[in-house]
């Protein structure tokens, strides 16, 4: 979705809508529909010459697709389904923080008023990005990324 109706938020910082109109507009998404989204990422708007030119270290589809094929099989293998379908019981077990981990999670939790749900949602996001690093256990750095795939909430949360 764009940030405001009109979409030029971030373009210029000169966004034509007022505020009150991008709250509006925003307010139209519910907690509890964003916390049922996983990720919510800003995406900045590409010009037609970056598009079209190829960087030689960009990852081309089948290499992405051989990384992410790669830990879905670690997650089968691991707990016979992948990370999003976790239950609760499993999520314990799975997705265990050493104490600086949890505690820069819990500290993240109460600045950015993050709901019980999305807790939840960040720390098999954190066990999807640790398999992806080919990483056994959730470090502080897969939180804190998972934490930045999160930011439809931490816009909606500006304007209210």
């Amino acid at each position: 979705m764009n940030p405001t109706p009109n979409g030029e938020y971030f373009d210029s910082g000169n966004s034509k809508q007022s505020f009150y109109k991008t709250q509006q507009y925003l307010s139209k998404l519910s907690q509890p529909l964003l916390d049922r989204i996983d990720l919510q990422i800003e995406v900045e708007s590409v010009s037609i010459d970056e598009l079209t030119i190829r960087k030689s270290e960009e990852e081309d589809s089948k290499m992405i697709r051989n990384r992410v094929q790669k830990a879905r099989n670690i997650q089968f293998k691991r707990q016979l389904r992948i990370n999003a379908h976790l239950d609760n019981y499993q999520l314990k077990k799975y997705c265990k923080l050493n104490e600086k981990t949890l505690s820069f999670l819990r500290n993240a939790s109460k600045s950015l008023n993050i709901s019980a749900r999305s807790f939840t949602r960040i720390k098999k996001i954190a066990r999807t990005i640790a398999d992806l690093d080919g990483c056994k256990n959730i470090v502080l750095d897969h939180i804190a990324e998972a934490i930045q795939y999160r930011s439809l909430e931490k816009l909606k949360q500006f304007f209210n």
